[in-house]
């Protein structure tokens, strides 16, 4: 949770690490698609220590900035749920109704999290996971740190082992790497 302006500053600074260019070690142009997605990503954090710190009528401002570029890149991300670390990919269809989403969680593109029943039972992500295209998670699910998600996963059971790629509808452990990460692209990308 983003309460203090030192905290938020520590997160974006985290993440802007994650949106630049590292073969020419630059920053990407402010209108292309990933500079669209780090413009959000810097309004969410925003708008979270705005929302914590109970500035209202600023808050007021950069929500509404918020969810209008919310919905041109197709985007729904509820405020305090994502951990520092988040990085998008791709523009599309990205819905997010979990409980938690740990650090350093990479999603190549669409993706949906939805809750399930009559309990509202919501999805919760460990650290560092990797989600694929067009993976979609349904119901009170736990995800382990340290997991791959194939794309076009339907995740519908909790993977509680870590260092594991899960794919498939439904999705099972397909690749299980026992003392190294799953993908091994962990460092190279949270570094």
């Amino acid at each position: 949770m983003i309460d203090t302006k030192k905290k938020m500053k520590d997160f974006l600074q985290y993440e802007k690490k994650l949106y630049r260019n590292k073969k020419i070690n630059s920053f990407i142009p402010r209108f292309s698609e990933q500079g669209l997605i780090w413009k959000y990503v810097i309004l969410l954090r925003k708008c979270e220590f705005l929302s914590n710190s109970k500035k209202r009528i600023r808050f007021a401002l950069y929500y509404f900035r918020f969810k209008r570029l919310g919905l041109k890149l197709g985007f729904s991300i509820p405020l305090n749920v994502v951990n520092r670390g988040l990085l998008i990919y791709h523009k599309g269809n990205l819905v997010i109704n979990a409980d938690y989403i740990g650090k350093n969680t990479s999603i190549a593109g669409t993706a949906f999290f939805v809750a399930k029943g009559p309990t509202n039972e919501r999805p919760t992500l460990g650290d560092n996971v990797s989600i694929g295209m067009n993976v979609v998670f349904v119901g009170g699910i736990k995800i382990a740190s340290m997991i791959a998600i194939g794309a076009g996963s339907v995740v519908t059971k909790s993977f509680l082992s870590e260092n594991v790629t899960i794919a498939g509808n439904p999705a099972k452990i397909i690749n299980d790497k026992e003392g190294s990460s799953a993908w091994g692209g962990w460092k190279d990308h949270f570094a």
